[in-house]
């Protein structure tokens, strides 16, 4: 601790190596040029609507062919019991089946879900 005492035990001083505060922001300029831009220019290529599109498609239709190789290739017959019926499909088709079903049951949660929130909002909007 240091020798020396300080008279204003509520306001303890400040240590040597401390820095003056800067100014929270710089001093306006009055030329036009030295304002920086509200978006800066980009470089390179664009993207448009098109070709996000076409990209969209062209990731989709790869999906499309990972899915089919996984469905030729677990071809095993399998034996399925589900509510009194009974049937064999390949091992990815049953696969498949299962993962469209659940895709289904989770965009009609949703839709439900977009539903209930739109008549929500339709009814705090002042008329």
């Amino acid at each position: 601790m240091d020798d020396m005492q300080n008279p204003d035990p509520t306001n303890p001083p400040e240590p040597a190596s401390a820095s003056p505060q800067k100014p929270a922001s710089p001093p306006a300029s009055s030329s036009p040029e030295a304002t920086p831009a509200a978006r800066p220019p980009r470089k390179g290529i664009v993207g448009t609507r098109v070709s996000k599109t076409w990209m969209g498609i062209i990731i989709g239709v790869l999906v499309l062919i990972l899915i089919l190789i996984f469905v030729v290739q677990n071809s095993t017959s399998v034996h399925f019991s589900y509510l009194g019926a009974h049937f064999s499909l390949p091992a990815g088709v049953a696969m498949l089946l299962a993962v469209i079903v659940g895709v289904i049951l989770m965009a009609i949660v949703g839709t439900a879900r977009i539903h209930q929130l739109r008549r929500a909002l339709k009814h705090r909007r002042p008329r």
